[in-house]
């Protein structure tokens, strides 16, 4: 059986309805391709803003998080966009609570319908509060039920996952990444985030390579990143790995032995202004490169 599935963005809501609409594209191939890499079917839709998807809510939760471009995700349920299902819905969403906890409905709407969001708030909160005998609080509720109308269909959920937001990946172009510690892996990270597909120059041990290589690959699912070994950083080695791989420009945590002139690309150091403890900070954060 396959769950509904409310995948948002945030940046991409910012481009122009063209741009928008190229990267939602984007998007939803690189979900499709993620899926499928890991066995698992799912199928999607696009609506504004938002992109609908039907899939195992256990495979979505595994690799999800992962596929920059999304900001959050919701796993929910859904009915008709009518007061008596929504209220019927919220109820079953709210059964966890117990009459010790507390608890707040928060409803969104978009499109025409005889009720308002404040409608909602009140009717589903008091079907909530007479099941449960759970209390109000709008300020820090212990479970907060999260309603969106959307035209002809609500969905219903408790819990909201964040994600790596950012850019969708391949949507910038290719970069060369040249990766010789994990610092440079945290700036080839960082170019990904901002939509970057990066070919991986390894300049390191061949152990390291494969320990950077897992790392980076975890937030490319669906997409096999290319690599390749440079005995030494030079120009003419350097300059020929990325004119085969059609790099437009290139990234490391340091300054390059050679400038943007000479390699005729830009090179970017994402980690320049950078301080040694806010690198430790970002290699202690759960879901990054650790």
């Amino acid at each position: 059986m396959q769950d509904i599935i409310i995948i948002r963005y945030s940046e991409i809501g910012l481009k122009s309805k063209q741009v928008r609409r190229k990267l939602e594209r984007l998007l939803a191939g690189n979900i499709k391709a993620a899926f499928a890499q890991a066995g698992n079917d799912c199928s999607l839709r696009r609506g504004y803003g938002r992109i609908y998807l039907r899939a195992d809510a256990a495979a979505a939760r595994r690799i999800l998080p992962y596929v920059f471009g999304i900001s959050s995700y919701s796993v929910c349920q859904a009915a008709a966009a009518n007061m008596e299902a929504i209220t019927a819905l919220a109820a079953i969403a709210a059964k966890r609570i117990g009459k010790d906890n507390t608890f707040k409905v928060a409803a969104t709407r978009a499109g025409v319908h005889s009720f308002t969001s404040m409608d909602i708030n009140r009717q589903a909160g008091r079907v909530i509060e007479q099941q449960t005998g759970a209390r109000v609080n709008l300020s820090r509720p212990d479970l907060t039920v999260s309603i969106e109308v959307r035209d002809k269909e609500a969905y219903v959920y408790t819990e909201k996952k964040e994600c790596g937001r950012g850019l969708p990946l391949g949507s910038q172009g290719t970069v060369l990444a040249v990766i010789r510690n994990r610092k440079d892996a945290i700036a080839c990270w960082l170019m990904m985030r901002r939509g970057c597909l990066p070919t991986l120059a390894f300049c390191c041990t061949p152990a390291q390579e494969k320990t950077l290589y897992s790392l980076l690959a975890n937030w490319a699912p669906g997409t096999k990143l290319e690599t390749e070994r440079l005995p030494a950083i030079d120009l003419a080695g350097t300059k020929g790995v990325a004119a085969r791989h059609g790099a437009i420009a290139l990234c490391s945590a340091t300054t390059l032995p050679f400038s943007k002139e000479d390699i005729g690309l830009p090179c970017f150091n994402p980690l320049a202004l950078w301080k040694k403890a806010d690198i430790s900070l970002f290699l202690r954060q759960p879901g990054k490169l650790t």
